[in-house]
Order: structure tokens, then C-alpha cells, then sequence
């Protein structure tokens, strides 16, 4: 098993640890915290900076299998679709054609999405991204009725959206771990 492991050190190792961990044993493996009182440093410096920051941050990401990034690019694909389909269908019924380009714009972020994270496409995952748009979009017009502004609406609502899908659309350890 140390043989998976990167050239990480200290506290980056230990992420990749707890990860390697998890795809070995699951969620039968169990972490305790032990409480540890740091006290000042007598010798040296810290070498805790923004470049450690950043690797660490790269880190998370590597070990996700850039999961984020995946979803927000599906996102944008989707959302592009289902703004052509809409003008497509432009001269039907409003709302059939609203109904219409949001249901493909759902379907294709979904199925891009799983594709990028080399997920075989499974249908309960396109029912349960359903349940998160929706609640995405009552959050956001719930904002909008109290009267928060535009801009923080779709934020606090695009946020809620993509911790949901990362949450629901579970993905096998072995598929995140990448190193």
C-alpha cells in the first residue's frame, strides 16, 4: 500500500492515508481523534504558506478525481443545451418548452458528469439530481421572494446545488483515488 502512495509529506500524507484507507477497507474503517496541545515553536519556522496551501488544495483535488471541476463543466454543457433547445422550441407553449429544454438540460448534465468521473450511467442518479435542481430552485426563489439580490441568489443556490450532486451521486473510492 505504500507503494500508492505520492511523494506527499506531513500533513498531505496523512490525507492520503486516511484516503488509501478508505478504498482498502471501506466504511468499516474507523478514525478516533486523539487530542494533542500544539504549543509554540521554540526552533525553526513554519513552512505553512500559500505554495503549501495550493499543493494541498491540489491535493484534495487529485484525490477526488477533480470531481468538481467535472461537475461544474457538465454544468455549463447542460446549461448551454437547454438554453438552445429553448430557443429552439421557442414558438410552443412557454412552459411546455421551459419544461422540455430544463428536463434535457437535467438529463445532460447528468449523463456528462457521469461520464467524466468514469461512472458506468446508472437511471436512480438522473431521479435523485431531479430532487437537487428542484431544491436548488426553490431555494433560489426563496431568496428571490426575500428580496435578496440576484447575484447571491444564484450563488447560494448554485452552491447548495453542486454540494448536493457531489453528495448523492456517490462514487466508489477506488474510482477518486487516481494516484
Amino acid at each position: 500500500m505504500i507503494n500508492l502512495l505520492s511523494d506527499s509529506a506531513g500533513y498531505k500524507l496523512i490525507l492520503e492515508l486516511l484516503t488509501l484507507f478508505h478504498v482498502k477497507y471501506g466504511d468499516s474503517f474507523r478514525i478516533v481523534e486523539v487530542p494533542y496541545t500544539f504549543r509554540n515553536r521554540v526552533y525553526g519556522e513554519s513552512k505553512l504558506g500559500a505554495h503549501e496551501l495550493i499543493n494541498y488544495a491540489m491535493l484534495v483535488l487529485k484525490l477526488s478525481n477533480y470531481s468538481v471541476p467535472k461537475y461544474l463543466v457538465s454544468l455549463v454543457i447542460g446549461s448551454i443545451v437547454g438554453y438552445l433547445l429553448f430557443n429552439v422550441l421557442s414558438n410552443m407553449n412557454p412552459i411546455v418548452c421551459n419544461l422540455i429544454s430544463i428536463e434535457l438540460s437535467l438529463f445532460t448534465v447528468i449523463t456528462i458528469y457521469q461520464l467524466l468521473m468514469g461512472i458506468k450511467l446508472q437511471l436512480q442518479y438522473y431521479a435523485k439530481y431531479h430532487l437537487v435542481k428542484y431544491v436548488a430552485v426553490a431555494v433560489k426563489l426563496m431568496l428571490y421572494m426575500a428580496s435578496t439580490p440576484v447575484f447571491i441568489a444564484l450563488m447560494i443556490s448554485g452552491i447548495i446545488q453542486l454540494l448536493m450532486t457531489l453528495r448523492i451521486i456517490t462514487i466508489s473510492p477506488t474510482i477518486i483515488h487516481v494516484i
